[in-house]
């Protein structure tokens, strides 16, 4: 059996745990998202329903345009931050992250001895970018507490489902 290069497999090993990483960490993001993105349409319609049913009322009273307002900022916050476009986002890069994951795990298992494993770790490495390019231009993909637990996550996953 051939010798392998240390280097290369480093780079094998740590593409293994940053698509892993990063799997998590937008699949968490997706669901923070989504869960946001539930919050506030229910918020809304909850408001604007009692905005009009407290308008119908009393149109003397405070109370419906403090509603009225209040359902307006949240809509308009909703809006700006279209948590169902982040979500879907984040979703679609968690995906293709997982299917990294397992480019990724096939060329620890099988490719560390062929002649094109150099190739193929760039090829993959470079694909990382690409996947991830779109999330780096969006506000709100920033979480450093959930990516440092994501990134310990996937290396106690690996440490364990590699040596079993």
């Amino acid at each position: 059996m051939q010798e392998v290069d240390r280097q290369l497999v480093n780079q094998v090993w740590e593409g293994l745990l940053e698509s892993e990483r990063l799997n998590r960490y937008y699949g968490r993001m997706a669901e923070r998202f989504g869960r946001r993105h539930l919050w506030a349409m229910w918020s809304i319609a909850l408001l604007s329903s009692g905005a009009v049913g407290t308008l119908l009322a009393s149109l003397q009273s405070w109370v419906p345009l403090t509603l009225a307002a209040l359902t307006a900022a949240l809509a308009l916050w909703a809006s700006y931050n279209d948590y169902s476009r982040k979500g879907a986002l984040a979703a679609a890069i968690a995906g293709q992250c997982m299917d990294l994951v397992q480019e990724w795990e096939r060329l620890w298992r099988r490719g560390l001895y062929s002649e094109d494993t150099p190739a193929r770790v760039d090829e993959l490495a470079q694909k990382i970018n690409r996947i991830t390019a779109p999330a780096l231009h969006a506000h709100g993909f920033v979480d450093d507490k959930l990516n440092k637990r994501c990134s310990r996550e996937a290396n106690e996953h690996w440490q364990v489902a590699l040596t079993n």
